[in-house]
């Protein structure tokens, strides 16, 4: 059985070392990032300062892909991707020590720049690896891996933190993400890209990739920054964030490979509204837990509706650059995401200073309807 071609792992073969490569990365990942906004609550900072972390954090995504996309067409996708790692090890290991804002705040511009950098390569990667036969079910399958490693990383970093500390958590992953980064020593290097007329990609039958990437990014916070917020203030505990964070990547494991071969470029739209509407239910609901058993519910649920909405997104995307210019395409995707997400976190901040009681009803009912406008802008997304 070990000796079949059919189980052979070969990491000779592009796709497949992005698979594996995804796994350990977003399991290295998945360990801390939903205690991110805790941990600085922990510290000591208020709700605000986690505000402007992020603000800082995603408004990397604004100024920082064009340069990068110029990096990647010279010195190639993997080669970039490799680069990520220096400013994200030095991102977690700089927050960690982070006493005062200042420090805290040259993480975020580190945490930034380096995952950018770190998708800069990643995403023209897979578009360059990927069959465009296959585009959809290579999704699923390259977010279901991740996926499948988030499901463990949260429960497994809450864990951590309560028979330990914030520094040994940031230190495994630091070493984890380091180990991820070796598959890519296997295979070829390719540099493709930034070929076509910047000014020309945005062209009129854009509009709706721009705002499908818009409001997306704008939806995505509510996840990163909103809900473990919530969790933090209403329920408390280290394993009980945890635990929801492993419940959304349950949901979104279980979706992820049925959502990826059933999606066709004929019935994309109306799985992307679909999901969209049941996700947005899901978030409103998220308002309203009061206990951990609500909380671990609706985090699954939300799971499973989200990659009903990201995943024919993505892989809506990977054709799109295809058709384009892959590096460009991604360019202008994590631009629109940075200019969503701070235009969130700008408008949440206001909400928190002007009615701090009404954070979460008001926040989370704003995230809803960004992921169901990213589910109608991404349905007219022309896809071939």
């Amino acid at each position: 059985m070990f000796g079949s071609k059919k189980l052979k792992l070969d990491l000779t073969q592009e796709i497949q070392e992005i698979y594996l490569h995804s796994f350990l990365f977003k399991l290295a990942e998945g360990l801390v990032s939903i205690f991110i906004p805790f941990y600085i609550l922990q510290s000591g900072f208020s709700i605000l300062t986690v505000f402007m972390f992020f603000a800082i954090y995603y408004g990397m995504n604004i100024i920082s892909p064009y340069p990068l996309g110029q990096l990647t067409s010279k010195i190639g996708y993997k080669h970039t991707s490799l680069l990520s790692s220096v400013f994200i090890l030095s991102f977690y290991l700089s927050i960690r020590a982070a006493e005062a804002e200042p420090l805290l705040m040259f993480s975020a511009v580190l945490g930034g720049l380096g995952f950018n950098t770190y998708w800069a390569g990643m995403n023209p990667e897979f578009a360059k690896g990927s069959d465009e036969d296959k585009t959809e079910e290579e999704s699923g399958i390259f977010f279901s891996m991740p996926s499948i490693a988030s499901i463990f990383a949260p429960l497994l970093g809450g864990m951590l933190l309560l028979i330990s500390s914030f520094n040994v958590l940031f230190l495994i992953t630091a070493a984890l993400m380091l180990f991820s980064f070796i598959p890519f020593v296997y295979t070829s290097e390719s540099n493709k890209g930034m070929e076509a007329d910047f000014e020309n990609m945005i062209s009129k039958d854009m509009i709706v990739d721009l705002l499908t990437y818009f409001f997306e990014g704008a939806h995505s916070v509510g996840e990163r920054i909103l809900w473990p917020i919530y969790l933090a203030t209403i329920i408390g505990g280290s394993l009980n964030i945890g635990g929801a964070g492993s419940m959304i990547a349950l949901g979104g494991a279980v979706m992820s490979i049925w959502v990826g071969k059933i999606t066709e470029p004929e019935n994309r739209a109306k799985i992307l509204l679909t999901g969209a509407i049941l996700s947005g239910i899901t978030l409103i609901l998220m308002s309203q837990v009061t206990t951990i058993w609500t909380a671990l519910i609706v985090s699954a649920l939300h799971g499973l509706t989200y990659k009903m909405v990201n995943l024919p997104i993505f892989s809506g995307a990977v054709r799109r650059a295809q058709q384009k210019d892959i590096i460009e395409y991604f360019i202008i995707r994590q631009m629109m995401f940075g200019i969503g997400k701070v235009t969130f976190i700008a408008l949440t901040a206001l909400i928190y200073t002007q009615s701090p009681e009404n954070l979460f009803t008001y926040g989370f009912v704003m995230v809803a309807a960004c992921i169901t406008l990213t589910g109608y802008f991404g349905g007219k997304i022309e896809v071939k």
